[in-house]
This record gives C-alpha cells, structure tokens and sequence, in this order.
C-alpha cells in the first residue's frame, strides 16, 4: 500500500513538473547555442552597425545572410548591405529601424493592468534592448529593402501638380511630473499607499489651474 502511494505522488509530481516547464515564459525565442549582442535604444530612428563596429565587438566570419534582430521576442527585418557575397566585408553594414522603450510593458506591475496612467512612457526607462544573433544553419534572417523613392519624369504637357499642405500626426507625451496614484486613508490624517502600482500612478504632466 505504502509503495503504492508512494509511486501515485512521485507520477503526481513529475505530471505537475512537467506542465511548468511547457508554459510559456516568453523567452522561448532564444537559442541557447547561439550568441547575442545587446544594442541599447534609447531614441527613435535608424541605426547603423558598421563591419568595422561589430568588428571591434568580436564579431567577425559570419555569414551575413544569417544575422537576426530579435526585440521583445519578435524578429525583427533588417537591411544588410553587401550580403549577397556571404561575406561581412569592409564598407559592409546592417540598418534597423529602433524604438526607444515605452510603458507597453509596465502594465504587469500594475494590481490592474487598467489602472496604468501612460502606457507611452516607461516607469523607469527609455533605453530597450535590440539583440543581434546568427543562425547556425543556412537559416536566412528577416530582411527588408531600402529604395529610393524615383523621380517622376517631366512633361511639360503634363506638368506634375505639388501638394499644397500635408496632414501629420504627432503624438505628445507628458512625463515631466510623477503622481503616486490613488492612497487610502489611515486615521484621521495619515495616509498610505500599496506596494503594487496603483490607479492613476505613473508620469504625466504638472497640476494646472486655471
């Protein structure tokens, strides 16, 4: 009988094992044989990596038709001048298109993920991270195409008519005052605050009145 029950809660606790290693931690999309290279992005824009750079990293004989960009799990396209050759050569670079960090992420430190004040900027940070891998296979990466935009042939029978006014959208992000959120009273005067993040916490503008 004790044998029995022994055998039942051993297969119990191997079942249970086993369920926590198949649920995803979101770190699925790393291949622990390959190596990584950190990029910080602390600004919006295209950056560059030169062959002399990564050079300079460590980072020399790879096929550049293997390189990869992951940010937040996510492979990312990228433009890889003079890869056709298979070789990472002199003059040679790899163009990506960076965002510098937000508050998308912030929400799980929230007791309500809707209680989050600014999901455009981050609790603690600008700068995220860009990763820089290769394939050990002849796996390609994600790549994407840079072209110029042509020049439209003039024809004075047809003369190109120019757009007086263009419509853009810009997003304004306030985060120059911090607001503690929402606090519960203790006493007659004394107030506290949770240790989670709370409703309405997080940065935005300063009070005005009018």
């Amino acid at each position: 009988m004790r044998q029995t029950l022994l055998l039942l809660m051993l297969l119990s606790s191997f079942g249970f094992h086993s369920a926590v290693l198949a649920q995803s931690v979101g770190n699925e999309w790393i291949n622990p044989n390959q190596t990584y290279f950190r990029i910080p992005v602390s600004e919006t824009g295209v950056y560059r990596l030169t062959q002399a750079f990564l050079a300079s990293k460590g980072i020399t004989g790879i096929n550049p038709q293997r390189f990869q960009l992951f940010h937040r799990g996510k492979e990312q396209a990228i433009f890889v001048a003079g890869e056709s050759d298979g070789s990472f050569d002199v003059g040679d670079y790899i163009d990506f298109y960076g965002r510098k960090n937000d508050g998308s992420q912030d929400s799980r430190l929230y007791r309500d993920p809707n209680f989050q004040l600014n999901k455009h900027y981050s609790l603690y940070t600008d700068t995220t991270a860009y990763m820089l891998t290769w394939t050990l296979d002849n796996t390609a990466g994600k790549r994407t195409i840079f072209t110029d935009i042509p020049t439209p042939p003039d024809d004075p029978q047809n003369p190109i008519v120019y757009e007086t006014y263009q419509w853009k959208r810009e997003l304004k992000v306030f985060n120059d005052r911090f607001t503690p959120g929402q606090n519960y009273p203790l006493g007659s005067s004394d107030k506290i605050y949770i240790s989670q993040f709370d409703t309405g916490e997080g940065w935005s503008s300063r009070i005005y009145y009018g």
